[in-house]
């Protein structure tokens, strides 16, 4: 019997072992998928990625670390267990499965499986019914899905019976009029749904006034998802052709998903600074001002902007369309590609294409100049052309070395999967689309896009805000674009959902008011706190995110896969720190909105385990610029980054009260170097010239050295205007004496 007890025991203690290491081994450990599968049917009348999935449902989820996928039931098969195995959880509409017996079936599978959650929305009937008019028979097959979700459907009815029927019994406090109101007299849509899981929260209750046990949940959510009539949900303003939050989307996914706690991954935010950066669409690039003759419009953002010193702290990625720079055609202009070169030369600018032909519809192919001729012959779309050869085009203005990085996609900005294919299988990135925009025109989160948009296997990019074509009300009130900086605010609290991305065309150098308005935009972004960043960075990191993985190490800590280029991740709702002793691949944290931002390090795997204690240890506080590789070795720092100009960097964990030097080395450009002070409590920060990309060292030095340095820094610094003030001054002496003898010579005379 003693030798079965420990036999019994040994196994209970090795079984125990297996476990504590598969919780902290990221090996072993469960991934945590993180993408949502949204299901939507083209009779309906929506698209790939023109549905209520894209346009709704996909920004809130992606601010809780969700990128949304779509579907369309009615030309594909349901996915395979594989293929669901990166999915977290499905958003079924009603109205886009039922009438398919086969994807009928398979929801009831993924309901009985356990693996994702459910969220089910109910849409309202296009008339007015009544119960006793409903199709028989077909609860039954819906409760085939609904019960595993812990819900039991007595009535697949959704009826627009009126306030004088339908009453309001319960409200959940603090999940509704998050956007709009829902008042009792709102309530007018009904559908018999019943919690059967004891679990399950009623967050709307709704009764049918006169008939006892009417009690119908009509939002609710379980452990295993949730059910929605889509009316409470969110409300359509057909006047001014808008939709808005009733209930709370942030609150209401996270709870149908369970992703409380969970980390989400952020690109909206690096190193303490909210992220910023800027494009330009090649769009008349060649057009002529109206400020001053004979300027084109490329000319007049070079001058006015581009080679300006404060303006020139901002990267910018400008953009070129192939055809005016191609000497084959007779859109470009003699001076197009001496003023493209000038550009592109720049420290500041990143190279990028508009397309060829500037298609304004990538799906029916039209071009913006049909009949345009390339050689004496008439060119017509062609997706390899428009795609690869309007990046070679660029490349070939920039100087050498400088590589074309992304390309702007042109119209619609609609390219199907072989465009993208053509995109991304040659290394480069891609944005445009999506045309955010919130404030007192658009009140509503729903005007603004997901970061990004799946087509068939590849990812669509979009921008972080609209244009100025939008904000000028498509090219009328020429200085709108300084609307833009409403939404810039609205998208930073409570919640940051969206970088900064000044957007804009060429044309913005074509008259006075729209200059103004984009110098306007630009000082009020030097003004804030950002940490400025290339467009193409900016897209890797939110193209990296949809194929990143998160395991969970115990409870604290989680462990994360990705292709080194998402820069932070965040933790909602919580005041604590990251473990920095425990942590791998992390460099530091700030807190922003209730929330805790982690910084990572850019490699390709990190851990990231969370305290209540704040650390004291080495770490970034914050940084202007991002930072990779980031170590520190005994009384030495080093890490690397990129410019121009001025780098600023704040530390903790220096030894206090200490003289350091650092210096900029990079092989492209003129080395760099300050000196700076740690305080008592060993926090120091410091600025240094950045002229390209390159690895900033810090070495702890003696007060001695720290006078060297400071006075050779003077040297080079302002060295030259002492001597050309002192030679000056003598020369001047030189004069006057010279002049002083000769008058006293007269005077002789």
């Amino acid at each position: 019997m003693k030798c079965s007890i420990f036999g019994h025991n040994r196994l209970a203690l090795v079984l125990a072992l297996f476990y504590a290491l598969a919780a902290l081994s990221p090996c072993v450990a469960k991934v945590e998928p993180h993408h949502i599968l949204y299901l939507y049917s083209s009779t309906m009348g929506e698209s790939d990625e023109e549905n209520d999935g894209n346009e709704v449902f996909a920004l809130p989820l992606a601010h809780l670390g969700m990128p949304l996928d779509t579907i369309d039931v009615t030309k594909n098969e349901p996915p395979s267990e594989e293929e669901m195995a990166k999915y977290r959880g499905i958003i079924a509409p009603t109205g886009s499965w039922i009438s398919s017996s086969k994807w009928t079936s398979w929801m009831a599978r993924e309901a009985r499986g356990g693996e994702r959650r459910i969220f089910i929305v109910a849409p309202q009937a296009p008339a007015e019914t009544r119960e006793e008019e409903r199709e028989p028979l077909s609860d039954a097959v819906l409760n085939s899905v609904y019960e595993p979700l812990g819900l039991h459907l007595v009535s697949s009815l959704t009826a627009t019976l009126g306030e004088d029927i339908v009453r309001l019994k319960e409200k959940k406090e603090g999940w509704f009029d998050f956007e709009v109101e829902l008042k009792p007299e709102d309530c007018k849509w009904y559908m018999k749904v019943e919690k059967i899981s004891p679990e399950a929260q009623s967050i709307l209750t709704l009764w049918w006034e006169d008939i006892p046990g009417s009690d119908a949940a009509a939002v609710t959510v379980t452990p295993r998802g949730g059910f929605a009539i889509e009316e409470y949900l969110i409300h359509v303003d057909y006047k001014r052709d808008i939709r808005q939050w009733i209930i709370n989307p942030f609150k209401l996914f996270e709870a149908v998903f369970a992703t409380k706690g969970l980390p989400r991954l952020e690109p909206n935010l690096i190193n303490g600074g909210r992220s910023y950066f800027s494009h330009v669409d090649g769009d008349a690039f060649n057009s002529y001002s109206r400020m001053t003759e004979g300027r084109i419009c490329g000319q007049v953002l070079y001058d006015e902007i581009y080679v300006n010193p404060a303006y020139g702290q901002l990267p910018v990625t400008l953009s070129v369309i192939g055809a005016e720079m191609d000497k084959g055609t007779t859109l470009c202009l003699a001076i197009s590609n001496d003023v493209a070169n000038k550009l592109f030369e720049l420290p500041n600018v990143e190279v990028a294409s508009h397309a060829y032909a500037h298609p304004m519809d990538w799906r029916t192919k039209v071009l913006a100049w049909p009949g345009l001729q390339l050689n004496g012959e008439e060119y017509t779309f062609d997706v390899r052309k428009e795609t690869l050869g309007s990046l070679e085009i660029a490349q070939s203005l920039a100087p050498k070395g400088k590589k074309a990085k992304i390309i702007l996609w042109s119209g619609n900005c609609n390219p199907e999967e072989d465009a993208l294919k053509l995109v991304t299988d040659g290394g480069y990135m891609n944005m445009n689309g999506g045309d955010g925009r919130y404030d007192d025109k658009v009140p509503t989160i729903t005007g603004l896009g997901p970061p990004s948009i799946r087509v068939g296997d590849y990812v669509r990019v979009q921008t972080g805000q609209a244009n100025d074509y939008i904000f000028t009300e498509e090219w009328k009130d020429y200085g709108g674009f300084a609307k833009v900086i409403e939404t810039f605010k609205r998208t930073a609290a409570p919640r940051l959902l969206m970088p900064i991305n000044v957007y804009y065309h060429f044309y913005a150098g074509e008259r006075q008011a729209a200059l103004d308005a984009l110098r306007k935009v630009l000082n009020w972004v030097l003004e804030e706190d950002t940490t400025p960043t290339w467009t193409s960075h900016f897209a890797r990191s939110v193209i990296a995110i949809r194929g990143a993985k998160m395991r969970r190490l115990g409870v604290e800590g989680f462990a994360i896969e990705q292709d080194g280029s998402i820069p932070t991740v965040r933790f909602d709702e919580t005041q604590k720190y990251p473990d920095m002793e425990k942590s791998k691949g992390v460099i530091g944290w700030c807190h922003l909105n209730g929330a805790l931002y982690v910084y990572l390090d850019g490699s390709k795997e990190q851990q990231v385990w969370l305290s209540s204690q704040k650390p004291s240890s080495f770490a970034l506080l914050k940084a202007n610029r991002p930072v990779t590789n980031l170590e520190k070795i005994e009384d030495r720092i080093q890490f690397k980054t990129w410019g121009p100009p001025v780098g600023k960097f704040k530390f903790q964990g220096l030894a206090g009260g200490k003289s350091y030097w650092g210096h900029f080395e990079s092989g492209n450009a003129l080395p760099a170097e300050t000196t700076f002070r740690s305080s008592s409590e060993g926090e120091a920060e410091f600025s240094i010239p950045l002229l390209g990309e390159g690895t900033i060292v810090i070495e702890e030095i003696s007060d001695k050295q720290f006078m060297v340095v400071a006075v050779r820094r003077f040297w080079w610094s302002y060295g030259r205007f002492v001597c050309l003030i002192l030679g000056s001054a003598f020369l001047a002496y030189l004069i006057l004496r010279r002049s002083s003898r000769n008058a006293q010579e007269v005077s002789a005379d």
